[in-house]
C-alpha cells in the first residue's frame, strides 16, 4: 500500500533530485580526474586495472546488503545511510596516498553507492505511485546530467589547479547539506517484514514470474547500455583511423540523445502504451543501427548512435514503471531485483564485448552486443502471455 505524505509532490520530487545527484555528480567529478589520480599514484595500466575490477567488488557487496535488508528495514533511511556513507567516502578516494589504500576506499565507496542507487530508485517508484504518472525517466536523465556535470567541473578544477580531494570535498558538502534539510521530504514505504521472517521467505516471495521476466528485461537494457559505454566511442575512432576525439564523443553522443527523451519518454508512453512505444523503438532501432554502424563510415555512424540513443530511452523507464506496478512486493523489494538483474551486464559485457572484437571487426561487436539484446526484449514483450505476466494492459 503507498505512503501518503503530506508534504508537496515538488517537494518530493527536489529531495529526489538531490539524493540522486548525490550519487551521481561526485561519480562525474571521479571519472574526470581519473587520469590525473593514476598518473600522481604512478599506478600502471595493469595496476589500475586490477585495483579497479576489486573495487567493483563493493558493488556486489552492496547488493547483497540491499537484498538482505530491504523490506526489513525502511528504504528512506537506508537512502540516507548510504548518502552520508557514499558523500564521506568520495573525498577519502582522492586523498589515498597509494593504490591500496585507493582500493579500500573505492570498494567502501562502491558499497554505498549500489545502495544508494537501489533505495533512490525505488523512492522513485513510490513517488510515482502516489503522483500517477511516469517520471521514472526524469529522473534518468537527472543522472546522465549530473554526471556530464560533474566531468565539465572536474575540467574546470583542473584547469585552476584545485586539487581533486577539494574538489570532491566541497560538492559534496553542498549535496549533504542540501539532504540534510530535504530528508524530511523524501518519500518513503514501511518495512514490510518483521525481523523473524526469514531471508529465504521473502527472497521466494521476489522470484515470482513477473519480477523475475522484469529482471531478464533488465538484464537485456543494461547490457545495451554497457556495450555503448565501452564500445560506442571505439567504433567511433575506428571508423576515421583512430581519431582520439571523435572516439571521445561516441558515448557522450548515445547519453545526450537518451537524455533527451527521458524527459518527454513518460508522456510518450501515456499516449501509444509502454508495449507499443517498445516494439515500435526496437523496430526502428535494430535497423538503423545495422545500416548506420554497419556501414563503417563516420556520419551513418553517428546517426546510428542518435538513434542507439533514442530507440533504447524506453528501456530503464518502462522496467521501472511495470515494477513499481506489482503488488505482491515493495517498491524496495522489486528495485532490488532489477539490480541483481543489472549487475552481470556490467560485470561481463565488457569481457564479451572484448572477446568479440578479437575475433571480429569492433562495429560487428558493438551490434552484437546491442541489437541481440534488444530484439530479445522485443521478442519477450511482443508474446501476449508475457506481457499480461507483468502487469501490462493494452498494447
Amino acid at each position: 500500500m503507498p505512503v501518503v505524505l503530506s508534504v508537496p509532490a515538488g517537494a518530493r520530487g527536489t529531495a529526489l533530485a538531490v539524493a540522486h545527484l548525490a550519487l551521481s555528480l561526485p561519480l562525474g567529478v571521479w571519472l574526470g580526474r581519473v587520469p590525473q589520480v593514476k598518473e600522481s599514484l604512478g599506478a600502471s595500466d595493469a595496476d589500475w586495472g586490477l585495483a579497479t575490477s576489486v573495487a567493483t567488488c563493493g558493488e556486489v557487496l552492496g547488493l547483497e546488503l540491499v537484498i538482505v535488508l530491504i523490506g526489513r528495514v525502511r528504504t528512506r533511511t537506508m537512502a540516507l545511510v548510504a548518502a552520508g556513507v557514499a558523500l564521506a567516502a568520495s573525498p577519502l578516494v582522492a586523498l589515498s596516498p597509494a593504490l591500496p589504500a585507493l582500493v579500500v576506499s573505492l570498494l567502501v565507496w562502491m558499497l554505498a553507492a549500489k545502495v544508494l542507487g537501489a533505495t533512490a530508485g525505488a523512492l522513485v517508484l513510490v513517488h510515482q505511485r502516489q503522483l500517477g504518472r511516469s517520471v521514472v525517466g526524469h529522473f534518468d536523465a537527472l543522472d546522465s546530467l549530473g554526471m556530464l556535470s560533474g566531468g565539465a567541473l572536474s575540467w574546470s578544477a583542473i584547469r585552476g589547479g584545485i586539487p581533486v580531494a577539494w574538489q570532491l570535498a566541497a560538492v559534496d558538502a553542498v549535496i549533504a547539506l542540501a539532504l540534510s534539510v530535504l530528508r524530511g521530504r523524501l518519500p518513503d514505504e514501511p518495512r514490510r517484514t518483521g525481523s523473524a521472517e526469514r531471508l529465504v521467505l521473502r527472497l521466494r516471495r521476489r522470484l515470482s514470474a513477473p519480477v523475475v521476466l522484469l529482471g531478464v528485461l533488465s538484464l537485456l537494457a543494461s547490457i545495451v547500455d554497457a556495450a555503448a559505454s565501452q564500445w560506442a566511442g571505439i567504433h567511433l575512432a575506428r571508423s576515421v583511423h583512430g581519431s582520439v576525439a571523435l572516439g571521445a564523443l561516441g558515448y557522450t553522443v548515445v547519453m545526450a540523445s537518451k537524455s533527451v527523451c527521458l524527459l518527454v519518454v513518460g508522456a510518450v508512453a501515456e499516449r501509444l502504451g509502454w508495449r507499443r512505444l517498445a516494439l515500435l523503438s526496437v523496430a526502428v532501432t535494430v535497423p538503423a543501427l545495422v545500416v548506420g554502424v554497419g556501414s563503417g563510415r563516420l556520419v551513418p555512424g553517428l546517426l546510428g548512435l542518435v538513434v542507439l540513443g533514442v530507440g533504447t530511452a524506453f528501456l530503464g523507464p518502462m522496467v521501472n514503471t511495470l515494477a513499481g506496478e506489482q503488488r505482491a512486493v515493495s517498491a524496495g523489494e522489486a528495485r532490488s531485483m532489477l539490480e541483481l538483474g543489472e549487475l552481470p551486464a556490467y560485470l561481463l559485457t565488457p569481457l564479451a564485448a572484448g572477446l568479440l572484437a578479437a575475433h571480429l571487426e569492433v562495429r560487428w561487436a558493438l551490434l552484437v552486443l546491442t541489437c541481440g539484446p534488444l530484439l530479445l526484449g522485443g521478442l519477450l514483450l511482443a508474446s501476449p502471455r508475457a506481457w499480461r505476466s507483468i502487469g501490462g494492459a493494452g498494447a
